[in-house]
């Protein structure tokens, strides 16, 4: 697994704290979830393996 974590300039830093990369993670479990917690992410996937989203 490698993760890289880009703290973008001038001008996208007016908009983005932090830009994450990450890949090769492969965790034992099939469903994530999440509590609110105020914040907006925008996720972009890079790979071509099939997504599947579930809304619980």
């Amino acid at each position: 697994m490698f993760f890289e974590i880009h703290q973008p300039s001038f001008p996208l830093n007016d908009f983005l704290d932090s830009m994450l990369y990450f890949g090769g993670m492969r965790p034992p479990h099939a469903l994530d979830r999440f509590l609110p917690d105020g914040n907006t992410e925008l996720i972009i996937d890079l790979s071509d393996e099939p997504q599947h989203i579930y809304d619980i």
